[in-house]
């Protein structure tokens, strides 16, 4: 966990708290007042520095690391809330898994990395750990790569299975570096737009012969 000093020498540590699209909770005062409602600082143990709007949706929980009860961010309560909730200025590890069936959607692949690997997880704790960001690959395939932002200790679980089932296939997953990749000529650090490769690489065998 990161944590800022404060004037005096306290150490506080500030999280962004925003409203899931579609949800309810479409002002920042609105997400203030279900916050308040659903939370108890003292029974949570939090000694709230501050909470604050960001924006016209979202706020800002500000509270003192040495509190005795810390912000879990995992807490299926967020979930259950509508909300999403990371550190603030600290962005979450993301995983990419590659080859996910371009047929299922974002919701429909979330659903079977879950019901066919992690089984003893919720659907709605699965959800608070892992949400697809964006998809990458090329149009005219068949597939996809499925780039997710993880909670960092379910990263770890994730990277470590090495690959995932996800329907009829058996996928790879990797931390996602965000690099440029070329599906032109299969290179890094640019994109298919800006390749001066004449003849396209095969993804599988690096060979142009065939497409």
């Amino acid at each position: 966990v990161v944590a800022s000093s404060r004037a005096g020498g306290c150490k506080s540590r500030a999280l962004v708290i925003s409203p899931k699209e579609g949800s309810e909770l479409d002002s920042a005062e609105k997400l203030k007042e279900d916050l308040k409602r659903r939370f108890d600082p003292d029974q949570e143990g939090w000694k709230v520095v501050g909470l604050r709007k960001r924006g016209s949706r979202s706020v800002v929980l500000e509270t003192e690391a040495s509190s005795r009860g810390q912000v879990e961010l995992e807490d299926v309560r967020w979930a259950a809330m509508g909300v999403t909730i990371k550190e603030l200025g600290k962005a979450q590890p993301r995983v990419v898994i590659y080859d996910v069936s371009r047929d299922l959607s974002d919701e429909e692949a979330i659903e079977r990395i879950r019901g066919q690997n992690f089984e003893g997880i919720s659907a709605e704790e699965f959800r608070a750990k892992c949400k697809v960001q964006f998809r990458s690959g090329r149009r005219n395939l068949g597939v996809v790569n499925l780039v997710l932002e993880v909670a960092p200790a379910f990263r770890a679980e994730l990277v470590a299975k090495g690959r995932v089932y996800v329907g009829w296939d058996s996928c790879r997953v990797d931390d996602y570096l965000g690099l440029s990749r070329c599906y032109k000529c299969q290179g890094l650090g640019h994109i298919a737009k800006f390749c001066r490769v004449k003849e396209e690489v095969c993804a599988h065998c690096s060979q142009s012969e065939h497409k």
